[in-house]
């Protein structure tokens, strides 16, 4: 076979199989945080919308943590030794605007110093949250909440003219096949 057509199908192929990764893909994305307390209807602050990309997008909320927002990870980093109170809910909310990815799930990162087991996804995976009622967070100590989303799938139209497109490769190998054996 043509070393051109291989090539060819190669680079289709893996134009293919690229966008497949199940990542969260939160580079880019709108977010902002939340902090409630004592419950879930009480705002105790809400942070202002940041891109997330390579900085820190909230380095030094009142002077006890940082928050960082990567690509598929939510990193709190505690700047002074906390003690959350014991209220139905004290934690922060993660949303992702409209045009971010849908989460699929959340867990906690092996590489975080605090375990933690209050957490989860929320608003069809639109948000994260983050309960630390009751717990005494020493200064320096993290947790990190790993995401994935859901993994692209193309829709019919893409699927049809990628048939179509192989379908064309195939006829053109085809053609010069017998122009070849023709020549011969």
């Amino acid at each position: 076979m043509n070393p051109k057509v291989l090539k060819s199908i190669a680079m289709i192929v893996s134009c293919m199989l690229t966008p497949c990764i199940a990542q969260a893909g939160l580079t880019g994305a709108t977010v902002d945080v939340i902090y409630y307390y004592p419950d879930l209807s009480t705002v105790y602050a809400d942070l202002r919308d940041a891109v997330v990309g390579s900085s820190v997008e909230y380095p030094n909320f009142q002077n006890q943590l940082s928050i960082d927002v990567a690509d598929e990870s939510l990193t709190f980093t505690q700047l002074s030794d906390t003690p959350y109170a014991a209220a139905t809910f004290n934690g922060f909310e993660l949303n992702i605007l409209p045009g971010g990815p849908e989460l699929t799930s959340v867990s906690l990162d092996p590489s975080s110093t605090f375990d933690l087991s209050s957490f989860g996804l929320a608003n069809g995976g639109s948000s994260v949250f983050l309960n630390l009622q009751g717990q005494n967070i020493p200064e320096g100590d993290t947790i990190i909440l790993d995401f994935t989303s859901a993994a692209f799938v193309p829709e019919p139209a893409t699927w049809a003219m990628m048939l179509i497109g192989f379908g064309g490769v195939g006829a053109t190998m085809r053609s010069r096949r017998k122009q070849a054996l023709a020549s011969d």
